[in-house]
């Protein structure tokens, strides 16, 4: 017996993030919402924009992180 599988989905590829841990925001590292982000609230991440909303923070409106 000969079984193939075929993989369809999408691979999610690790990226840089920064986080904003008071608003629940991630932004990718360019984007100008960053500078505002308080130094105890700012927090660097690498991963994957799905764990990211995991944990419940969700993307910037203005740079849209994918």
């Amino acid at each position: 017996t000969i079984t193939s599988h075929r993989y369809t989905g999408t691979v999610e590829v690790s990226k840089d993030y920064v986080l904003n841990t008071s608003s629940m925001k991630y932004h990718e590292p360019g984007c100008s919402s960053v500078e505002d982000i308080a130094e105890n609230n700012r927090k660097d991440y690498t991963g994957t924009a799905k764990e990211l909303q995991a944990m419940g923070y969700a993307p910037c409106g203005r740079c849209d992180p994918t």
